[in-house]
């Protein structure tokens, strides 16, 4: 089985809000990202969709924070995929997942855009490498 983890322009109006809602793990990730970026990460995932929808750095985390908390969902009910896929922010989300990257690395990374431009341009050259593979759907 493979998790495909989406690229940030697949963000949906509150998008792991159930996930947030439910499980203290995605609480945990978003409040990470917050002290990270010292920006309302939280509010904006959550928020009115004028809000939300807005390209830009806070997109990108809010829709990397879902898919790793996705991700950690489903390993944790026992159906643990074997390989990790992603595009653009995808496949940064895919990397920490993977263990390639740290969370940490990966919000900031994000936030910045230090990340999305290797994200969208080196990755599909270069293969990531685990007991979980991510990979570049590209490549």
């Amino acid at each position: 089985m493979v998790f495909l983890f989406p690229d940030s322009r697949f963000l949906k109006v509150r998008q792991g809000h159930p996930l947030y809602a439910r499980l203290p793990r995605p609480r945990s990730l978003w409040k990470k990202a917050e002290e990270l970026t010292g920006e309302k990460v939280i509010g904006f995932s959550f928020g009115t969709a004028t809000e939300q929808m807005k390209p830009g750095p806070l997109a990108r985390v809010g829709a990397f924070l879902h898919a790793v908390s996705a991700a950690e969902a489903l390993a944790k009910s026992g159906k643990i995929p074997t390989d990790a896929a992603g595009f653009g922010s995808g496949l940064i989300a895919a990397a920490v997942w993977a263990g390639a990257l740290t969370l940490e690395e990966g919000i900031l990374g994000l936030f910045t855009g230090r990340l999305r431009a290797e994200a969208e341009f080196l990755a599909p050259k270069t293969a990531l490498r685990s007991c979980r593979a991510a990979r570049d759907f590209l490549s």
